[in-house]
Parts: C-alpha cells; sequence; structure tokens
C-alpha cells in the first residue's frame, strides 16, 4: 500500500506516488482506492474526469477500472514471489471493524431489518 493510498485524489495524477512505490518493490501494478467518505460514497466525478484525462497521456501510469478479484488473479499470475504478513495490514486504522467481513454482513442484516 502505497503513501496516500487511502482516499487517493486523482485528480493531480498519481505518477510521482506510483514511481517512488515502483522503487521499493518487483510489483508495477498497485491498487488504489479513491472516492469519497468510506469508499460508500463512491468515486468523486475529479476522480472520473482524471481517468479520462491521464487514460492517453503516456507520462502517466495507465488507470483502470478492475475487480479486488481481478487485480489479486493478476498478482498470483506475475510469478512475484510474496512474503507471508502474520500482523496487521491496516496500519491506518489497525483492528477496525469495516475489515471484517462478518461484521460487514450482519450490519447491513440489521440495517435491510429496520
Amino acid at each position: 500500500m502505497p503513501p496516500g493510498w487511502y482516499l487517493v485524489d486523482l485528480k493531480k495524477g498519481v505518477r510521482d506516488l506510483l514511481f517512488e512505490e515502483s522503487q521499493k518493490t518487483p510489483l508495477k501494478d498497485f491498487m488504489l482506492l479513491y472516492g469519497e467518505g468510506d469508499h460508500g460514497g463512491g468515486p468523486r466525478a475529479t476522480d472520473l474526469e482524471a481517468i479520462k484525462r491521464f487514460k492517453e497521456d503516456r507520462n502517466h501510469p495507465r488507470l483502470e477500472f478492475v475487480t479486488p478479484e481481478r487485480y489479486f488473479e493478476n498478482l498470483k499470475r506475475s510469478g512475484i514471489p510474496f512474503p507471508t504478513i502474520k500482523k496487521e495490514l491496516n496500519f491506518t486504522f489497525p483492528a477496525c471493524y469495516t475489515t471484517q467481513s462478518e461484521t460487514k454482513k450482519y450490519n447491513r442484516r440489521m440495517e435491510s431489518l429496520l
């Protein structure tokens, strides 16, 4: 997770952010979470405009929409060996409930019941 990965604002581009990170790892494809709020609000209009604007810019990393499943499938196929991590990965919000799928499932069920 590169610095600034959470709620990245794409309007100014991410070339410098990703270039710095790419120097530290053999990984060349990064997942960036962008958008308004806690990702429940969706992408900002400026994010969508930036993706279109930078699409043809050869001096900027290629941005594309993919599902997390596709991203991780691509990582598997890359052949890059990844270490096993046995500690909290969410260094921004350690032990945050929003990273727990069971909690999300039951919260959604309760919302529906209400």
